[in-house]
């Protein structure tokens, strides 16, 4: 594989302030160039039908944006058969997807940039959840117009692990379930790829009978929903639904003192929020 020192020039500014930092994908997925977060253009033009690959490493709970940005023309062939940039049009096309490893579209929102027909300084963008430490591909496709090689496409990398622990808290009861005790501080995040955390409450004294959930979300609007279950008997405890922002759940603990799960769900199937949350058990 192709290493990044390999196919990046040093960035620049042109006269009229576009951003150059060019970079040629590969034809295939099995040749996709690796790099990282950063800003880029692209080294040529992209004549219609022609793909580009990129692989970026990620690590397990982290999320990647890309934001795109607009800086030329519409692109065409001139009398000698070359695609340039043509004057007097301001317009431009792209279209780019996270796909997988067997370069199929990755499921969820978010997870595409596409504009046609924009003005310079037009901006889009997309943004997954890693759900693991494979890392993702992005495939550019010039589909029915030419890209423009001076379209800018900035990656940023941002950690959204559960727990502050770098771990992305499982969908379900099981082996990796997080484990949280009374007046513990959590920090996590949801949204995107993540639809899901789940915690298991352990360290309850024997004379606790009840718990206050105290959580609150960064986004005000993120809509969000908290189930309690019991995991002995796998039955429902308690459902809180329609929530957002800051909010204070109690519930009862059961004679039996089963061992409890906490599940924290993105209450609105497909949205694009993403945002981190805190919360603490106070008995």
């Amino acid at each position: 594989m192709i290493e990044l020192t390999d196919v990046i020039a040093a960035p620049t500014e042109l006269d009229w302030g576009r951003f150059v930092n060019p970079v040629q994908g590969g034809k295939t997925i099995a040749t996709a160039i690796t790099i990282e977060d950063g800003a880029y253009t692209f080294k040529q033009h992209m004549d219609k039908g022609e793909k580009q690959y990129f692989f970026i490493p990620l690590t397990e709970a982290q999320r990647l944006r890309m934001i795109v940005t607009a800086q030329g023309r519409l692109v065409s062939y001139d009398k000698n058969g070359e695609l340039v940039e043509k004057k007097g049009f301001d317009f431009s096309n792209f279209w780019a997807d996270f796909v997988t490893a067997d370069d199929e579209p990755i499921k969820g929102p978010f997870r595409r940039v596409q504009f046609r027909s924009r003005a310079p300084g037009f901006q889009k963008e997309a943004q997954m959840m890693s759900r693991g430490p494979d890392g993702v591909y992005f495939r550019v496709t010039a589909n029915s117009m030419k890209i423009n090689k001076d379209t800018r496409f900035d990656l940023f990398i941002d950690e959204a692990g559960d727990m502050i622990t770098g771990r992305d808290a499982p969908a379900e009861a099981g082996p990796d379930l997080l484990a949280v005790k009374p007046l513990q501080d959590v920090v996590g995040h949801i949204g995107l790829q993540d639809a899901v955390d789940s915690y298991e409450i352990v360290g309850l004294s024997e004379d606790t009978q009840e718990l206050a959930l105290v959580i609150n979300f960064t986004d005000p609007d993120f809509k969000y929903r908290v189930l309690i279950t019991n995991l002995d008997t796998d039955r429902r405890i308690k459902r809180f639904n329609g929530l957002n922002g800051r909010q204070s759940l109690f519930f009862d603990i059961p004679k039996e003192r089963p061992d409890l799960m906490i599940q924290i769900i993105n209450q609105v199937a497909g949205s694009k929020k993403f945002s981190s949350y805190t919360f603490v058990l106070e008995d």
